[in-house]
């Protein structure tokens, strides 16, 4: 019997199974919780054919804004400042995405950059982690 066919992960393939876990998944409703904050990932050095970066605005009915894309300059016109920015390189998002570190760490050990406020950030900390759960959960390679 042959495996399910998996999505390259930050594929457009990816990127439509994630918008439709983020309009739908209960962790995420139960994160946000009436919350407006906005979260942009940027990723650098992404394999060639997948984003570098995602954006998804929350107000208190839900998904507000959700992008990606391969050029931000391009995509970002018109975007309000985010909550909070994470950035870092392909490999460790691949590795977040494969359950292998999680998001917290890669922050506290460097891997990752967080811009924006910390405090809010921390504030927000649960509400990006359960991003990142929802995120992990599409199986895909890496």
């Amino acid at each position: 019997m042959a495996e399910p066919l998996q999505v390259q992960y930050l594929s457009p393939a990816w990127a439509e199974q994630a918008l439709r876990l983020v309009e739908t998944d209960s962790r995420i409703r139960r994160a946000m919780q009436g919350l407006e904050v906005s979260i942009l990932t940027i990723i650098l050095h992404p394999p060639k054919g997948c984003y570098g970066f995602l954006y998804a605005a929350f107000d208190a009915d839900g998904l507000k804004d959700y992008r990606v894309g391969f050029d931000f300059a391009s995509v970002a016109k018109g975007m309000p400042e985010p909550t909070f920015a994470v950035s870092g390189e392909y490999p460790v998002f691949a590795s977040i995405q494969r359950g292998e570190i999680s998001e917290r760490r890669a922050l506290l050990s460097g891997k990752l950059h967080l811009t924006g406020g910390m405090v809010k950030a921390l504030r927000h900390m649960r509400t990006l982690e359960a991003f990142t759960e929802v995120m992990a959960s599409i199986e895909c390679k890496t």
